[in-house]
Formats: structure tokens, C-alpha cells, sequence
């Protein structure tokens, strides 16, 4: 389970940390740190995902080809935000993660706009157009975090 090696890791990096360690060695452990809560983070926007799509299967609500191209899309570049931190670091250089977070929000203010349009114009259910905005919203989130480990492991 995820929390559990999580917890396991902090707890060794924390021990760590309070050894008598060079400047440099502490920065490194305090950057690990950083980065574990951010992948919990995804974690918990993934299983956020999760409890979004059951909800939406459970309550038998369907989205049009529309709505689903633009999950499609959105999922496609959050997955490369995701994978590309390894070349990030490889790199030294975060500016692909950032050019893609960057369309991503985009593409989640337009969500939202599109979200209160279609509502207001009773196109869907104010559940199905909720569950929708929440899960672009975790999409959107998984990417931010991808970006800020990148970051920290470029700098």
C-alpha cells in the first residue's frame, strides 16, 4: 500500500535528517522530503480519480463525446507531466513539465467555464458536471505536482 511505504520512507528520511549530516546532504534529505509529500499528493489525487469515476458509474451518468475527448486529452497530458519528471532531471530542465501544466490549466478554466455553461443550460446533471470539474480539477493537481517535483529535482 502506497501510505504505508510512504510513511516507511518518511520515517527513514526523517532519522536521517537528524544525524549529523553535511549542508549538502540535508538539503538532499529535505528535497526527498518534499518530493515524497508530493507524490502522496498524486497518490491522493489518483484515488480522488478513482472515487470520481465510481461515482459516475455508480449513478449511471454518461458524459457526451465532447466531455469525454476532453478527459481523454487532459489525461494524456497530465500522464506525461507524470513520466517526463525522469527526463526533468535527466535534462536539468523542467520547461516541457512547465509548458504542459501551463496548457493544462488552461484547459481547466476552460472546463469550468464549460462546466457552468453546460449547467446553466441544463445540458447535464449538476452531479454528472460536478463529478467532471472535480476530476479535471485532480488531473490538473497531479500535474502541478509532477511539476514541483521536477522542479525540485532541477534546482
Amino acid at each position: 500500500d502506497a501510505a504505508k511505504a510512504n510513511a516507511i520512507i518518511r520515517s527513514f528520511l526523517t532519522k536521517l535528517y537528524n544525524e549529523k549530516l553535511s549542508e549538502a546532504e540535508n538539503v538532499l534529505i529535505a528535497t526527498l522530503m518534499h518530493n515524497l509529500t508530493r507524490l502522496e499528493r498524486i497518490n491522493d489525487h489518483t484515488a480522488g480519480i478513482a472515487k470520481k469515476a465510481e461515482e459516475l458509474r455508480n449513478g449511471r451518468l454518461e458524459y457526451s463525446e465532447e466531455i469525454l475527448a476532453i478527459l481523454r486529452d487532459l489525461s494524456g497530458k497530465t500522464m506525461a507531466c507524470y513520466v517526463d519528471v525522469i527526463d526533468a532531471f535527466a535534462k536539468k530542465s523542467h520547461a516541457d513539465i512547465t509548458a504542459l501544466t501551463d496548457e493544462i490549466q488552461m484547459v481547466y478554466e476552460h472546463c469550468k467555464a464549460l462546466h457552468l455553461e453546460r449547467v446553466s443550460n441544463a445540458e447535464y446533471s449538476i452531479k454528472s458536471g460536478t463529478i467532471f470539474l472535480e476530476t479535471v480539477r485532480h488531473l490538473s493537481r497531479i500535474a502541478s505536482n509532477s511539476k514541483s517535483i521536477a522542479e525540485n529535482l532541477c534546482s
